[in-house]
């Protein structure tokens, strides 16, 4: 069984470079073959206290999301006027695989949102006010939620596509060792200053977020050497901790890699990524600085010095040395910003140039064993949104069949009394609390669902 997941954390990042740049498969085969390979990952690798409730699980997600795979085209012609008894009971199959896989994948929050979103699309219809609807049936609510209105919406399409691609790009550049020169790099620049293994953080965070747009993989790619190095210095441990996991975070907002939500800002508003990345290179760009002078501000009131000379590289010798390895980046901002390819296309040739340029040195040079493991990183890299951005696309499905958003918006917009200043700062406040307890992606995606008419009915 093991050996069986593993196999398939191989196949999907594979499959999904195939089928978007070599062999394209339709929506209807594409989307439900990424969620039932993702699935079976989830319940393969993240494993719950009970081995015979994972298998259970993981035989379900076969079953059920290979009937999608034949069934969805049905589902659609079928419109819910002609639902048979197996589209009832897989697409409630569906929803609930959707909700375990969330929750083991980033935890409780979400899946509880989405099922009082569900709740209310059953129940909706005894809430008084405004906030109620007419109601609908059970049959009207799955059948929605199955099909490209819920778990196979625009969300899923955008992250295994624009966003997928880019992780496993990422992770094919951390092959080849440019994580380390980033790292080198960051010492070099910033390791002789005051507070300089936190300042080294914040740098190598913000190159690494660059190329990951993942705060998880950024903490653990960087976090394992900067916070040893903070806590030598003579930080505290929590302060060491909270650098890190800051300057992570901006690593989701810095160009050219940015989180998933950045590519489902391009898709939901209608511009090219290239835009998404002008608007946020210069607030990026603010957040390190920021965090540079808070950690200078620190390290001077506490007497906190930088690394010793002899610990410090040259950042001459770093570039001469490994610095063709960072060709693939240049290559991939070239692409998008001068010949203005596709990101999937400038991500594939970019990811093509850092697999030839890895086998040019023996130390940096991919085997079976290395690149084996690559993809199964870039596989979990993928399930990890995945399943979330499923889990929201039931919540986007249950406020398009109900008009919640419509609803939410009018009431806004009398407690703003039209104000659009008022407006955004209900909107930031709502962003914050879902923020605190909901991934990036899934953040945005439930505010832009929720307030996006409110700020368009007032003219933004």
């Amino acid at each position: 069984m093991k050996f069986l997941v593993k196999a398939i954390a191989v196949i999907l990042p594979i499959l999904i470079i195939w089928s978007l740049n070599l062999n394209p498969l339709s929506p209807s085969i594409f989307r439900p073959l990424v969620l039932l390979l993702s699935s079976i990952v989830i319940f393969g690798m993240f494993k719950s206290k009970y081995r015979l409730l994972d298998i259970i699980f993981l035989v379900l997600s076969i079953i059920t999301f290979g009937y999608a795979l034949r069934e969805l085209e049905g589902i659609l012609e079928r419109g819910g006027i002609h639902t048979t008894t197996l589209d009832l009971l897989f697409g409630t199959l569906a929803i609930i695989l959707v909700l375990e896989a969330t929750r083991r994948t980033v935890g409780i929050a979400l899946p509880i949102i989405t099922i009082i979103f569900l709740l209310y699309a059953q129940f909706g219809s005894y809430i008084p006010g405004a906030l109620g609807h007419s109601g609908y049936s059970y049959k009207r609510i799955i059948t929605s939620l199955f099909t490209y209105d819920g778990i196979f919406g625009t969300p899923m399409a955008v992250t295994i596509t624009f966003v997928a691609m880019f992780i496993i790009f990422a992770a094919i550049l951390n092959l080849t060792g440019v994580g380390n020169i980033f790292l080198d790099l960051s010492k070099a620049v910033a390791g002789g200053y005051r507070g300089g293994p936190a300042k080294m953080a914040t740098i190598a965070s913000g190159l690494f977020g660059s190329i990951s747009g993942s705060a998880v993989a950024n903490v653990a790619a960087t976090g394992s050497l900067t916070i040893p190095m903070m806590k030598k210095l003579g930080y505290k441990k929590s302060y060491a901790g909270a650098i890190e996991a800051a300057a992570s975070t901006g690593g989701q907002f810095m160009p050219p890699i940015m989180a998933a939500g950045a590519f489902l800002m391009a898709e939901i508003v209608g511009v090219p990524y290239i835009e998404i990345m002008k608007a946020a290179l210069i607030p990026s760009l603010l957040f390190y600085i920021t965090m540079w002078f808070s950690i200078d501000f620190r390290s001077a009131k506490i007497g906190l010095e930088g690394l010793p000379p002899n610990e410090i590289p040259e950042w001459k010798k770093i570039l001469v040395k490994d610095g063709y390895l960072l060709l693939p980046i240049l290559i991939l901002i070239t692409a998008l910003v001068v010949f203005q390819y596709s990101p999937i296309k400038s991500a594939f040739i970019s990811l093509l140039v850092s697999l030839l340029l890895g086998f040019i040195k023996r130390d940096t040079r991919p085997n079976i064993k290395t690149f084996v493991s690559s993809l199964i990183e870039s596989s979990m890299g993928i399930v990890r949104i995945v399943a979330p951005v499923a889990c929201a696309g039931l919540v986007i499905g249950v406020i398009g069949l109900t008009g919640l958003g419509g609803k939410i918006a009018s009431l806004i917009i009398g407690f703003s009394s039209g104000s659009v200043i008022m407006a955004l700062i209900l909107s930031m406040i709502t962003a914050i609390v879902f923020g605190m307890g909901l991934p990036t992606t899934v953040s945005y995606l439930l505010v832009v669902a929720v307030l996006a008419p409110v700020l368009s009915d007032l003219g933004v």
